[in-house]
């Protein structure tokens, strides 16, 4: 299917500004990396401990709220970030002209949604959490969101080494709170409260280093800002429609099988989501460097992309197998006896790791291409056929399979709405950069995941000396396939440090 090329910017600056254009991503992605690998190993520390403080049944009342409240919170974002990145990036102007009105907008919108989200929760009537623990999952959530969106900004203007750290702090606060208070015996109000006060801070930050980013007052024109949220409906509902369905799984099995199974099907939720956690840096940096780069030439374009590309399954090929091959090791080793359960939905949780950022880089692409409409109709095909295949794989997993059957049902849903999207995506024309290169590092992947698998098959190893076998294999094979990715790092820094010394 044809699509519509950027047009070459030819001008006698270009390899000047495309060297400052790379350093500045090199740097950003440095400094945002920096502040997700710190927000990484708190992420995880919380993740971890959660599920073993509270017990299945509590962590499942705790993780249906978390779910329920992202379910409708998430259309208080108007579908403003990625437009940021994408139109802001190029001209920082833009942004004095909505933003206020923006702000004015998602403000009413939140009041809305939360009423909405209660009474929602009344009439469905059950006992999955209390409607008090949903509001402040849903209050949190909603400042996650506007804390997004300021990110969003900072990072269209080049600035995200100023705004990540902050992330960490904020994880800092949260995580710290919510142990603290869970130790000291209080209930699991503590734990969204504790998020609250993060992002709360974050926000003041945030705020004043926006407001030295863009000097001047923003407008409180909602016309100007309703033609943006206009403009950013395709963006808008993509978002809507991805987040429904992917937390859509939690609300069945919490309303159907009961919070036990949410709480088994939560944990192994929390780990495929701990190798997401780099996911961030694909809209924050990649977006707005590749629409900089788009702008000036399809080459250009290019190569940033299957940089992207061959980083990404690098990152993701070797922990969807790690969690594959040893489920039953992770669970075992992670959260203990009681959620022996959880290893059947991790199963078929984790190749969805590979084909998230699989689908999250054809969707980059598809909009850089101006294809973004095609890329809001396959979230909406996902949303059409998630519902479906969620509810009978729910139903017969948790008939056929015992505890933990519900949740590996819907683990198999999702693998199956992923690789759906990401079919159709690349029948739109989401076509992967630099496909040789990629070719020799998914051998370079490959043969390592297949000499891990191996020696787990072999030796008669559990828990975490198996875990220990599995990664030992990998590292050491992967050192000879160049699977670490480590020559790739060296190559970009040697190019960047050529680049200045010949400015």
């Amino acid at each position: 299917m044809s699509h519509a090329a950027p047009t070459p910017a030819a001008t006698p600056a270009a390899p000047a500004t495309e060297q400052a254009e790379t350093a500045r991503a090199v740097v950003n992605a440095a400094a945002l990396a920096l502040s997700l690998g710190g927000s990484w190993v708190i992420s995880l520390a919380l993740r971890l401990a959660l599920p073993r403080m509270l017990g299945p049944e509590r962590f499942g009342q705790l993780a249906f709220a978390d779910s329920f409240a992202i379910t409708f919170l998430v259309f208080s974002s108007l579908g403003l970030d990625t437009y940021v990145r994408k139109v802001v990036s190029v001209d920082a102007s833009k942004a004095g002209e909505f933003m206020g009105g923006a702000m004015v907008l998602r403000s009413l919108a939140t009041g809305t949604l939360v009423a909405l989200m209660v009474g929602a929760l009344r009439l469905a009537g059950g006992d999955a959490a209390p409607v008090s623990l949903v509001v402040l999952a849903g209050l949190a959530q909603a400042l996650l969101s506007l804390n997004t969106s300021l990110a969003a900004l900072m990072d269209a203007r080049g600035e995200t080494r100023r705004t990540a750290p902050l992330a960490v702090v904020a994880k800092v606060i949260y995580a710290g709170g919510a142990a603290t208070a869970l130790l000291l015996g209080a209930g699991l109000h503590a734990v969204p409260l504790s998020m609250l006060a993060g992002e709360a801070w974050r926000c003041v930050v945030l705020w004043r280093r926006v407001d030295v980013a863009f000097p001047g007052k923003w407008r409180v024109d909602l016309r100007a800002a309703g033609r943006v949220v206009i403009a950013s409906l395709p963006f808008y509902l993509n978002i809507v429609f991805f987040s429904i369905y992917g937390e859509l799984d939690l609300t069945l099995i919490a309303f159907g099988p009961g919070r036990v199974e949410a709480g088994y099907y939560g944990a192994s939720n929390n780990l495929a989501a701990l190798t997401l956690m780099l996911m961030p840096l694909l809209p924050a940096i990649v977006m707005p460097a590749g629409s900089r780069a788009a702008a000036r030439s399809l080459e250009e374009h290019d190569r940033l992309m299957g940089a992207a590309w061959r980083v990404a399954l690098l990152i993701s090929i070797p922990l969807a197998v790690l969690l594959v091959v040893g489920a039953r090791d992770v669970v075992a080793v992670v959260f203990g006896a009681d959620y022996a359960p959880s290893w059947k939905s991790l199963v078929m949780r984790a190749p969805t790791v590979v084909l998230g950022y699989a689908s999250t880089l054809s969707a980059i692409y598809l909009i850089q291409m101006e294809r973004t409409w095609y890329v809001t109709l396959t979230s909406a095909a996902g949303l059409l056929v998630k519902p479906a295949l969620s509810l009978v794989a729910i139903a017969w997993g948790h008939a056929h399979l015992g505890a933990g059957g519900a949740g590996a049902g819907a683990g198999a849903a999702s693998l199956l709405t992923e690789f759906l999207i990401v079919v159709l995506m690349m029948r739109a024309g989401a076509r992967i950069p630099a496909a040789a290169q990629l070719r020799r590092t998914l051998v370079a992947t490959g043969v390592p995941c297949a000499a891990a698998v191996l020696v787990h098959a072999v030796l008669p190893l559990q828990g975490l000396p198996a875990l220990l076998a599995l990664t030992a294999t990998y590292v050491a094979v992967g050192r000879l396939t160049g699977a670490l990715g480590l020559g790739s790092v060296v190559h970009v820094l040697r190019l960047l440090i050529r680049r200045r010394t010949a400015s």
